[in-house]
């Protein structure tokens, strides 16, 4: 790995961060100490990575900042523990997270959450409980996205089970997980809506009262919009990119999405799909 890092390093010299995205990354305490002790001496750069909250002690938060973690994640997914363990099966409770969080505080390393809303069955007391978990945690940057039906996972077919996936869902599956839900439940629109304004009432808890009175609210291009403003905040503040790096990745995601939605109508249509980056 780090004869990776230093390949990377050298051919492109602007990068400032390294990302860690590894949920494993703390399954054995001497591997990663060692990575540590290496990283501090041959790579020497903020680096950020996420954290499993069972496997986080004191000891491990202050190697980390001493070899240059900068900024890290937790992903309780929900804050309904029940969901957390049953159908996502994380066998984490909400304190584990919250303890988790207190540490990070104490060493002064920003975090973010990560929430998946629209899980099947959700309504809305369930999200205000991923609301108010995220709020306890205090994170530099609420995440949330929209659940996905991909083929082939397991709570892909037990929505299936539960009659919530409509007839060719699968072709309305977007090109990212911020548009909108699937699956055929009471609160899909307030869910839609809340997922947009989820880092405003995070962020800014006093604003929760027009957020909750807002997602009543038919999904709109508003919305979206606020959304995008969170993104480019998460951008800036957490991924450290610059302006320019901003502009070319939106650039970017622009033309993907132009080409996702082309060949999306393709399929419908029964044509073939060219083959292309």
């Amino acid at each position: 790995m780090i004869e990776e890092l230093k390949e990377v390093r050298d051919r492109y010299p602007y990068r400032r961060l390294v990302a860690f995205y590894d949920d494993v990354l703390w399954m054995d305490y001497d591997w990663l100490f060692e990575l540590l002790e290496k990283y501090q001496r041959e790579i020497a750069l903020p680096f950020g990575c996420t954290m499993t909250p069972k496997r986080v002690n004191e000891d491990v938060v202050r190697r980390l900042k001493d070899a240059g973690l900068i900024v890290t994640g937790l992903a309780p997914e929900t804050g309904d523990e029940n969901v957390r363990k049953e159908l996502l099966k994380k066998p984490m409770s909400n304190e584990d997270y919250e303890e988790a969080a207190a540490l990070l505080h104490r060493y002064d390393i920003p975090f973010t959450t990560g929430t998946i809303l629209a899980l099947p069955g959700e309504d809305m007391e369930r999200a205000m409980a991923s609301l108010e978990l995220s709020r306890k945690l205090k994170p530099v940057f609420a995440w949330s996205s929209l659940f996905q039906p991909y083929p082939g996972i397991d709570l892909t077919r037990f929505a299936q089970e539960q009659g919530m996936i409509p007839p060719l869902a699968y072709l309305d599956i977007g090109e990212s997980l911020y548009n909108k839900s699937l699956l055929d439940q009471p609160d899909r629109a307030r869910l839609e809506n809340l997922q947009k304004l989820y880092f405003v009432s995070v962020r800014f808890p006093k604003l929760f009262p027009l957020v909750r009175k807002l997602i009543e609210l038919p999904p709109n291009p508003i919305f979206k919009g606020i959304f995008l403003c969170g993104y480019i905040y998460y951008l800036r503040r957490v991924q450290q990119l610059r302006w320019r790096q901003i502009m070319t990745h939106g650039c970017r995601f622009a033309a993907a999405t132009f080409r996702f939605r082309a060949a999306q109508r393709n399929t419908r249509e029964g044509r073939a799909v060219p083959n292309s980056e």
